[in-house]
């Protein structure tokens, strides 16, 4: 009989536990939501989010596909939430990395807020260096001719942009043929920086000398073919001559007294300069060998 009290004291302290744990939980939950909200309106705020995007720097890339690239980035929210858009929280690198590997023409990017409604993206595009080409045999109204598909690379060897599709009409590039498989070879490395320094280097020395460079054709066997300007003329030296031993031997030669400089080159069919200080040049008639 004496347990009796005992026991509806604890049955009545134990219901009114769970209602404060129960109201605990609603305020909490409350407070969450409220939070929640009050995240969801602050970062929504017109004032702190994106509407406008400025593009400078780019010159064969369109100020609009790049703009619309961004724009699409900056839409929708995180975690139905943060939207994209906000200054503090708008996914930067993933813009750099989609523009970047969207136009291969692209050396470097920034993007940073001009203020706090407009993002600016600035571009910075290869500089072409040369041009690697495939030529191609053309079998109706231009049969006989071949065309040529080139593609312009940079210092660092990398094609990344298509050139113009065009016949030998210089181009005010140096072109390279041969080298790499077929297809489109955007994204290709064509040589190292090194090597392609060296060949342009070559060619504005070969220039020096009176002579245009107008294309280097790499051979199945690793030798080099050197145009020059007018197509009627070649030097033939080795890929990996040291170039300057083999201009040196070209210089010779253009002295040579026997040989009549410039205006005699003008009667040679090549000069191969690919055996050390051993020089061949023939004549379109005959063979020397010095």
């Amino acid at each position: 009989m004496l347990s009796r009290p005992h026991n509806l004291r604890s049955t009545r302290l134990l219901q009114r536990r769970r209602k404060l744990f129960l109201w605990k939980m609603v305020i909490c939950l409350l407070a969450l939501f409220g939070i929640i909200y009050l995240i969801f309106w602050l970062t929504d705020l017109s004032v702190i989010k994106i509407n406008r995007t400025e593009v400078t720097g780019a010159k064969t890339i369109a100020f609009e596909e790049v703009a619309s690239t961004t724009v699409k980035l900056l839409e929708g929210r995180y975690f139905f939430m943060v939207p994209r858009a906000n200054v503090l929280f708008y996914p930067k690198k993933k813009i750099v990395e989609s523009i970047t590997s969207s136009y291969p023409q692209i050396e470097s990017i920034s993007i940073k807020l001009k203020d706090l409604n407009t993002v600016q993206v600035t571009i910075k595009e290869r500089s072409a260096d040369a041009l690697w080409c495939t030529k191609i045999q053309v079998q109706s109204e231009h049969d006989g001719k071949s065309l040529e598909n080139c593609y312009k690379f940079d210092s660092t060897g990398l094609i990344y942009l298509t050139h113009s599709f065009a016949t030998s009409t210089p181009s005010g590039f140096i072109k390279f043929f041969g080298k790499l498989p077929e297809g489109n070879p955007v994204g290709m490395i064509y040589s190292s920086p090194e090597r392609i320094k060296k060949l342009l280097d070559f060619s504005k020395k070969i220039f020096t000398k009176g002579l245009v460079v107008t294309s280097f054709e790499e051979k199945e066997d690793g030798e080099l073919e050197v145009m020059l300007f007018g197509g009627t003329q070649r030097l033939l030296i080795s890929g990996e001559s040291d170039f300057s031993v083999a201009l040196a031997n070209f210089q010779t030669i253009i002295e040579d007294p026997s040989f009549g400089g410039i205006d005699g080159f003008s009667k040679i069919d090549y000069v191969d300069l690919r055996y050390g200080n051993k020089v061949i040049y023939k004549i379109k008639s005959a063979s020397v060998v010095k």
